[in-house]
């Protein structure tokens, strides 16, 4: 994998980054650089399929900083670094967390199309040299991929998958234009659409149009007003009809 420095390299500069907003698991959101969207959604799956709870109120990824205990510039600044839930799991000389080591294996598991490997936990700092630190940052998870790898896109077969519940549309993840993965090929599905698992500009266009029928604000991001609708076959209502809308009560 690059060392910290090579990644400096690749993704410069600092601090003058891309930024975008995006959903890690449902309730939490990061702000990360612009290139790295589908591999925090596939970070953010692993999290989902091993029942991790991430807590907005101890995690984040942009800041514009040094590197703790050096000179450097922090990965954070590029916005390819994201730190969860960092009371209990801390910076430390010695490895503190409560992340299951399966869940860790399977974050090393996932790839991009190229077969190159996509994310490093801080866990397994102890005297990296490739790290440029000497203790343990088990909040800590760092791309290692870089722009032009990470365009090929992420493998989605070497990500672990959280179990859906159609009964259940909180469980579903937000979905924004860009974003791909099997998940999206769902979307696509109940959207009648060519199910390629890219949403890209016919997929935006249809769930506007879909949101717009159904009452529900038409800004073609899918979230739980949208899955909840699209979820259990809500029919079309009128635009000042408040939604999601009840269907009957069955006997």
């Amino acid at each position: 994998m690059r060392t910290t420095r090579q990644l400096r390299e690749v993704w410069a500069p600092a601090c003058n980054v891309p930024l975008t907003s995006r959903t890690l698991v449902p309730g939490v959101r990061v702000q990360v650089h612009a290139r790295t969207i589908e591999a925090v959604q596939a970070l953010g799956s692993v999290f989902q399929a091993h029942r991790y709870h991430v807590r907005q109120g101890d995690t984040g990824a942009y800041n514009c900083r040094r590197i703790t205990g050096g000179t450097g510039f922090s990965l954070h600044a590029y916005g390819i670094a994201i730190d969860v839930n960092w009371n209990s799991n801390p910076f430390r000389e010695r490895l503190v967390t409560d992340m299951p080591p399966e869940m860790i294996q399977d974050v090393y598991r996932i790839r991009t199309f190229q077969d190159l490997p996509v994310w490093r936990w801080g866990g397994d700092w102890d005297k990296n040299p490739a790290t440029e630190h000497t203790s343990y940052d088990a909040m800590h998870f760092e791309v290692v991929a870089s722009p032009q790898e990470l365009a090929s896109g992420i493998a989605w077969s070497t990500v672990a998958q959280p179990p859906r519940d159609r009964a259940r549309p909180d469980t579903w993840p937000t979905l924004h234009p860009g974003d791909r993965g099997p998940t999206v090929v769902t979307l696509q599905q109940l959207l009648s659409l060519p199910a390629d698992g890219v949403f890209g500009n016919g997929t935006a266009a249809a769930v506007r149009a879909y949101q717009q029928s159904h009452g529900l604000t038409a800004d073609g991001i899918v979230g739980l007003a949208s899955w909840t609708a699209l979820l259990t076959g809500q029919p079309p209502v009128g635009p000042d009809v408040p939604s999601p809308v009840k269907l009957p009560v069955q006997p």
